[in-house]
């Protein structure tokens, strides 16, 4: 039997910072954490696709992710993901140029960062510009490097009107463009501002820039970007190379700080094998969820036994995986393992919808007690003396008694 003796030195606790961090990324009930990894692995047909077109249309249906990209040859097929809010230009078809393309995706998640940041900081230099109009004073004239800021922040607000209008007219549009075409005013609408705070036209905006006054658009309200990339039928090929110069495996290390912190990009494979052809070390290390789908190759079972060791044991495992395969034909569900959970329950899954409940787990610490509980801690109880620490006791063993009923129910 092993000892702990406590020693007075430093203790293992989370280091606060005194720069203030973004929020967590809000995430659908009972879902994955966000930005994730997530690897799908089963045959040909075994329905890879179209469980991670649900997941998905999910997301998005819930206001979690703005923006997806494809990296796959075998896009025309998979019609179950053309009703995706995806933009044209963020489909990458060409396997002999994935590596190009995730430069690209990397550039344009950066990019999207970058608009984000810079717009809270306009918004700031907006507002404080249109402050110092009401006294009529022109705070700029001394402060070039603000007026400079916020006059190359006109191209790129300009650009992102056009760019806007443009997926707006498209039938498939993300939801965070319609957030965006809720709250922003467009320039044809006319909210442009001079020195003396007054809205005016096109022919007078033209001869005020002329004589060098700045005028500035109003700020607008951009969604935090959430992207989020699948990658699907590129086995073999060069973007999953166990390379040192691989993007991909560069991505993945760095795929929760693309654009700085707080924003990140998630990553969905679809691969056939886990191992095999299928996903370099340095790839299965930073998944975070695992979707295994029906498989007569006990080493692919195997391999992803040994990947979630810490989990569950061998014998667990398989017994883990065949009640979540099931019986049924044709057979598409899938064993979800999530190493990522915050709760052990929440670990493995049958599909999305059903969490697979370990046989050591103590169903009364799945349930949240309720703020009028009368349930009492053990810690609690021991404080309290007397006859009442007595009252506390049956209190508490009545409560107890509840929650076993509440649970015979399930």
């Amino acid at each position: 039997m092993i000892t702990e003796l406590p020693v007075n030195t430093i203790p293992n606790k989370a280091v606060k910072s005194s720069k203030k961090s973004m929020d967590p990324i809000p995430i659908p009930e009972n879902m994955f954490k966000l930005p994730t990894c997530m690897a799908f692995i089963g045959i040909r047909g075994s329905g890879k696709t179209n469980a991670t077109a649900l997941l998905l249309y999910h997301y998005f249906q819930k206001k979690c992710f703005t923006r997806v990209f494809f990296i796959t040859p075998s896009w025309e097929s998979n019609t179950c993901l053309h009703d995706l809010p995806y933009r044209e230009e963020d489909l990458y078809q060409n396997p002999f140029e994935a590596r190009a393309a995730l430069n690209d995706i990397i550039r344009k998640v950066e990019n999207d960062a970058r608009l984000h940041k810079n717009m809270k900081v306009y918004q700031k230099l907006f507002l404080k510009f249109l402050d110092h109009q009401k006294n009529g004073y022109n705070y700029l004239d001394e402060n070039h490097e603000e007026r400079e800021y916020m006059e190359e922040m006109q191209t790129l607000i300009a650009n992102e009107y056009i760019q806007l209008t443009l997926r707006l007219s498209k039938d498939r549009h993300s939801w965070a463009d319609d957030y965006m075409a809720e709250h922003v005013q467009f320039p044809g609408e006319s909210r442009i501002y001079d020195y003396s705070q007054r809205t005016i036209g096109a022919e007078e905006r033209t001869n005020q820039a002329n004589r060098g006054y700045p005028i500035f658009f109003p700020p607008y309200k951009v969604q935090r970007p959430v992207p989020v990339l699948f990658i699907d039928d590129m086995a073999n090929s060069d973007i999953y190379r166990a390379a040192g110069q691989n993007p991909l495996i560069n991505l993945a290390l760095r795929h929760r700080h693309v654009g700085g912190e707080g924003y990140g990009l998630s990553i969905l494979y679809a691969v056939q094998t886990l191992r095999q052809a299928g996903l370099p070390r340095a790839l299965r290390m930073n998944t975070m969820q695992c979707a295994l789908f029906k498989t007569s190759d006990q080493l692919v079972i195997d391999g992803m036994q040994e990947e979630f060791a810490a989990l569950a044991g061998k014998e667990l495992f398989q017994e883990l995986y065949q009640k979540a395969i099931g019986d049924e034909f044709p057979n598409h569900n899938f064993l979800c393992v999530d190493k990522n959970a915050d709760e052990r329950h929440k670990c493995f899954r049958r599909n999305y919808d059903q969490f697979l409940i370990l046989p050591e787990t103590n169903f009364e610490d799945m349930f949240e007690k309720p703020d009028n509980s009368n349930g009492y801690s053990r810690e609690e109880i021991k404080e309290k003396e007397g006859d009442s620490g007595e009252e506390l006791k049956e209190e508490n063993q009545l409560h107890k008694r509840k929650k076993r009923r509440r649970t015979k129910n399930l």
